[in-house]
Formats: structure tokens, sequence, C-alpha cells
């Protein structure tokens, strides 16, 4: 959703966005910022100043089918090599599913209108986090391999 170059803790509700992308039919890590910037800009062309969007950060939680928050647990628990982010030191905001949930309700039974981040606690956790877990849940394995890609 917003342009990599300035993104980082302290980024707020006016960081800049990427260009709105409308004409794609697949979600990629290319499109999906895009396709979001476009259906912000949708709801605000359709209410304008009565529009509320809320930004969640990664969200995980009950009924959580992506299941990307826990995958690395279940995996570590499974035994043998685990693919971790490239980089152990990448922040990341977890939010458990039922808070922006809540937020939402909230702020429109209070109607207040506006661009609303929903993220986890302001000291983020790091994506080491899953190399820690995975070596609780499978400490036969030594460190595990990392082999997924550096973000862009």
């Amino acid at each position: 959703m917003y342009q990599r170059t300035g993104v980082g803790p302290g980024s707020d509700e006016d960081t800049p966005r990427r260009a709105p992308v409308r004409d794609t039919e697949e979600l990629t890590e290319a499109t999906y910022g895009p396709c979001k910037v476009a259906c912000e800009d949708d709801v605000l062309a359709r209410y304008g100043e009565r529009a509320t969007i809320v930004r969640p950060g990664k969200v995980a939680g009950p009924f959580d089918t992506a299941d990307s928050v826990v995958y690395w647990v279940r995996r570590a628990a499974r035994g043998g090599r685990v693919a971790l982010p490239a980089d152990p030191a990448q922040p990341v905001q977890i939010i458990d599913s039922r808070d922006p949930a809540r937020l939402v309700v909230q702020l429109l039974v209070d109607d207040r209108p506006g661009t609303f981040h929903a993220v986890g606690p302001a000291e983020p956790t790091t994506r080491g986090w899953a190399r820690s877990a995975s070596l609780v849940l499978n400490p036969r394995s030594g460190d595990p391999q990392r082999r997924l890609k550096e973000p862009e």
C-alpha cells in the first residue's frame, strides 16, 4: 500500500501510498497494495469526508484462514528445516483480529470518519520471533535455514 521508501517505525496515516491499480485480476506482491489504494480511493470518492478507513497491521487470531503468522510455529513443531523470513530484524506489528473488529465497530458507533492505523504494540516485535519459536519447538534442528528472499 505504501511507497517502499520512507516507510518504517513511526510511519503514520499520511505516509505516501503507491499508485492505485484497478486493472488486474491477480493479487501478487506487486498488485496487492496498489489494489488496496484503489479501494481506499473509491471509498473516499463515494463518501468524502464521511469515510472511515482502517488499515490493520499483520492480523492474526481466531478464524485466521491465512495462517501466515502461526505458520512458522506449526511448521517448526513438525520438525526438520524451516524456511524463515530473510531478515530476522524486520519489524512486524501483529494485532489480534478481535482488536480491529472492535475498533471498526466503535468508530462507526461514534461516527468518527478518518483514516486509522490499527497495528500492534508501539514497540514492534521482529521476524526473529519465528526463529526463536522454531528453535524452542524443534531444538534438534539447530539453526533453522533462512531461504526466503530479502524484502523489496
